[in-house]
């Protein structure tokens, strides 16, 4: 029996992005290395689950960025900011004093998560100037209104503009 396209894209993200992408919201800036690897996986997985696989020779061949736009997927670094942007509300509000103080400590780390972090929030302002915020107004933002923090980042990520942003940034 055929199964629909759109439950295919909707299965297939789940089941993809869960075990592909399982604790993004903890993971630290990616290398040029990662993120290719990353996108190499989630969009081979894409492909296959859609029927768009390169080596199928009889299904003409389309480049990542038209896969990702014609199925309105979220591309695998977009993924992991929605899921680190998540992961911020939640530690603001949950995260011990002890934890919060060690990731300002790495800071300087360009691969830490709090840099990672701090370049997510400007991606977001980029995208929408209704989301431009410091990480102490964000901050501020997820511990008063984290409803509207949420709202907001995913808002954000499903945009348009989000989208259009995140195909110019797949690897080459």
């Amino acid at each position: 029996s055929k199964v629909e396209l759109r439950k295919k894209v909707y299965f297939g993200s789940s089941l993809v992005l869960s075990k592909e992408q399982f604790g993004a919201g903890s993971w630290p800036a990616l290398t040029t290395s990662e993120h290719s690897r990353l996108h190499a996986n989630v969009t081979g997985l894409f492909r296959v689950a859609l029927n768009e696989s390169l080596t199928d020779s009889s299904v003409s061949l389309i480049r990542d960025a038209e896969l990702y736009r014609i199925y309105s997927l979220r591309t695998p670094l977009a993924f992991v900011r929605f899921a680190r942007l998540r992961r911020s509300v939640r530690l603001v509000n949950f995260a011990s004093f002890n934890l919060l103080a060690l990731l300002i400590a790495a800071k300087g780390d360009q691969r830490s998560w709090i840099s990672a972090f701090e370049k997510d929030l400007l991606w977001m302002g980029e995208v929408a100037v209704s989301a431009k915020f410091s990480t102490r107004e964000w901050f501020d933002l997820c511990r008063f209104e984290p409803k509207r923090a949420r709202r907001l980042i995913r808002t954000v990520c499903d945009s348009e503009e989000a989208r259009i942003l995140s195909l110019a940034q797949l690897p080459k």
